[in-house]
């Protein structure tokens, strides 16, 4: 969810003024250490709670006021949010007061801290517009309106070094009302049956934390979540408390490792989020995660499914999640990437694709650099010839029910800019080593289109692996009511979704035996991305182009067939 548009934060720590917009759903900030990363976090902590950092600091002075911030003029920290109030965010009984005051799909609120001029502490006040540029000072009568738009949202700051496990108990408890609210409803619970109250009991258990263990134990193959709970009636006065089950043994997820802790934590968060929101009767609207380094202790494999399972969970409507990474697994699935930098006059951050933040953080070695024919390693790699074969095949998989076991690539999306299309047997050439180096069990299959010639050279550049390989895409499976000059996978799709995305005046109808439709190349080559856009939307591309993405599955598992069989069990 979009629910905050901006951040601007003044003279906090190592920020002396620092502007974060255009912000999305999923925000990962990469940085050298002491680039102020978590500090970005702190200020909306600060904000949202009214407390600096996990020990639920007040505002400091001494401590919090950045080194940066003007001299001789009043000592303040400011910290201000734009929300988004377009997408859903709605705060119960306020549409009088931003009605009042002219705000609509937008309100942005500052909260400032300066020492009470009585000398007696630090007094907190609030100012609110319909931007950060353009603020009004709230009056006392206005503050708890203001308020209540921060404390519908949840803030929950995850330290990297706060212990999971500790964590996990302190955000069970609040489900025990939920549990026994879902209990109430049980039949044993109607009937007054004692012996089987407790049974339903850790059944609804079980139940609540059913998507919690089945997420953890994709990702962790021995592990899976179950509730603590009492079996006896006499111990019904209870705390909840979760375990971790591994080969059928219960215990506290204490004693399992860091990484694993780390895992079942950000799963259960989720949980605990949805039945957060259910309990608070609406005043509650949405929650923001803010992570800090969330790949300590992971594996790789893990970090990889870490990554995708917390982008998945920032794509819910009601939920934003703010992280500080050094790992590229956390760039890779996000669409834009914040660079933080440290500079004499303190922390500035960059909005970057994740591909430049990649090759920036690769050169300030704050990631390690990976080779891109590298990626999935565990996987089979099918590299297309550009974005829009990746589109319709992907869409044909879908289509077909197909679930590959290989993944699909599109070369400028992950070799970078200028590789796709007849320019990828030039990057494969002067990348053979890398290419050598994929794992056995990962080999990969370059797909030339059906009106190609160049079959034998890509054999040859991708002979350095040796189960990997090239195959055109086979004329017979094409759609017979497009002639050849539907060159490329558009030949490979519905006739319909071809006539609907071209002009009448595009198409030429060959009257032959068979009728068959053709086109200009340049008129096909202006009309592929609406065709793509159509496909993107609609899902469907036709049974032609599922039987072409059944095709390659086969191909792949073909490649795998020579593999052999110890290979597998390394």
């Amino acid at each position: 969810m979009r629910l905050i548009k901006t951040v601007r934060v003044e003279s906090f720590r190592s920020i002396r003024n620092l502007n974060v917009d255009d912000i999305e759903g999923y925000v990962p900030i990469i940085g050298l250490n002491s680039s102020g990363k978590s500090n970005i976090l702190r200020a909306l902590n600060l904000f949202f709670n009214g407390l600096v950092d996990e020990r639920h600091s007040n505002v400091d002075m001494s401590r919090d006021l950045s080194d940066y911030a003007p001299q001789g003029k009043k000592k303040l920290i400011s910290v201000g949010v734009e929300f988004n109030l377009a997408d859903g965010f709605k705060v119960r009984k306020q549409e009088d007061f931003l009605k009042e005051h002219g705000l609509k799909d937008q309100i942005a609120i500052q909260r400032t801290w300066t020492i009470d001029p009585q000398g007696q502490g630090i007094a907190d006040s609030f100012s609110f517009g319909p931007s950060l540029d353009k603020l009004q000072n709230a009056d006392p009568s206005q503050v708890p309106n203001l308020a209540l738009f921060t404390r519908a949202v949840t803030f929950r700051y995850i330290p990297n070094h706060a212990r999971p496990a500790d964590l996990i108990q302190q955000y069970a408890q609040p489900l025990r009302s939920e549990l026994v609210r879902r209990l109430q409803g049980t039949q044993a619970y109607k009937q007054d049956d004692v012996a089987n109250l407790m049974l339903a009991l850790s059944r609804t258990g079980e139940q609540m934390l059913s998507d919690v263990s089945k997420n953890v134990g994709s990702g962790i193959k021995s592990l899976s979540v179950n509730p603590a709970l009492p079996t006896d009636f006499a111990e019904l006065a209870f705390d909840v408390a979760i375990q971790s089950v591994s080969n059928g043994a219960g215990r506290s997820p204490e004693f399992e490792g860091s990484g694993a802790q780390s895992f079942i934590l950000l799963h259960f968060l989720d949980l605990v989020d949805r039945v957060s929101r259910g309990r608070a009767f609406g005043w509650v609207q949405a929650s923001i995660w803010a992570i800090e380094e969330p790949e300590s202790f992971l594996h790789a494999g893990l970090r990889t499914r870490f990554a995708q399972d917390l982008f998945k969970y920032a794509q819910d409507p009601r939920r934003q999640v703010f992280l500080t990474t050094h790992q590229d697994e956390f760039v890779r699935v996000a669409s834009q990437t914040w660079l933080a930098s440290h500079p004499h006059t303190g922390t500035t951050v960059e909005k970057l694709t994740p591909r430049d933040a990649l090759t920036r953080s690769t050169r300030l070695a704050i990631t390690t650099y990976r080779h891109p024919l590298l990626e999935y390693s565990d996987f089979p790699m099918v590299i297309v010839e550009g974005a829009f074969d990746a589109i319709h095949l992907n869409a044909a998989l879908k289509e077909g029910g197909i679930r590959p076991r290989w993944r699909l690539v599109a070369p400028d999306e992950i070799f970078g800019e200028g590789t796709a299309g007849d320019t990828l047997l030039q990057y494969l050439k002067y990348n053979k080593g890398a290419l050598a180096s994929r794992p056995n069990i990962a080999p990969v299959l370059v797909l030339r289109d059906w009106e190609t010639k160049d079959l034998a050279q890509y054999q040859k550049v991708i002979s350095p692996h040796e189960y990997s390989g090239a195959a055109i895409t086979p004329v017979e499976l094409v759609n017979p009511l497009l002639g050849e000059s539907f060159r490329g996978i558009e030949r490979y799709l519905d006739k319909d979704l071809i006539e609907s995305t071209a002009q009448a005046h595009m198409l030429l109808e060959d009257k032959g035996k068979k009728p068959v439709l053709e086109i200009k190349k340049s008129e096909l080559n202006s009309i592929k991305k609406k065709i793509a856009d159509a496909v993107i939307e609609s899902g469907s591309v036709g049974k032609h182009a599922v039987d072409l993405a059944k095709w390659v599955n086969e191909e792949v598992a073909r490649l795998l067939s020579a593999v052999p069989v110890d290979e597998f069990l390394r």
